[in-house]
């Protein structure tokens, strides 16, 4: 069994989607920047993005990281 955390730590593609969309809204809302950090393939250029971070959020069949397995 592998333990997850909690929806900050995993999410789901379909959650991913929305969530991306929500980034390429029109708010101006601070929280967006991390959201399109996170969720916007487009955003270029955030650590986000160049570490794949989204993969690893969605990533449910992986090994579990170190120290959690």
């Amino acid at each position: 069994m592998r333990k997850i955390a909690t929806e900050e730590a995993w999410s789901i593609p379909e959650v991913a989607a929305a969530l991306g969309e929500v980034a390429r809204g029109p708010s101006s809302s601070l929280d967006k920047l991390l959201i399109a950090a996170i969720y916007d393939p487009a955003s270029k250029g955030s650590g986000y993005a160049m570490l794949n971070f989204l993969d690893g959020l969605l990533d449910t069949e992986g090994p579990a990281p170190e120290g959690n397995g």
